[in-house]
């Protein structure tokens, strides 16, 4: 006894899009070039900045910092800061 994977019958508008007539394109618009990655970097960069400008801030408020949050004097120890 030996069962058999049966599977419905295609028909009328099911077939209809089990078979593609036409390739599918894309509804994304082909990149431009280097000025299409250009809002990218900016953003990259300005994150960047902004991640530098946090670090050159806690660095320099270093000793107000540690006097308000004590365990920060580990951080800072473990980075020379100390």
């Amino acid at each position: 006894m030996q069962a058999e994977a049966s599977l419905p019958p295609v028909v009328g508008h099911e077939l209809a899009r089990t078979i593609p007539t036409q390739p599918r394109r894309s509804t994304r618009p082909a990149a431009a070039g280097p000025l299409s990655r250009l809002p990218m970097l900016v953003v990259l960069v300005a994150s960047i900045v902004v991640l530098a400008g946090l670090g050159a801030a806690a660095w320099h408020w270093r000793g107000p910092i540690m006097r308000a949050w004590p365990p920060a004097a580990r951080v800072y120890a473990l980075v020379g800061g100390r």
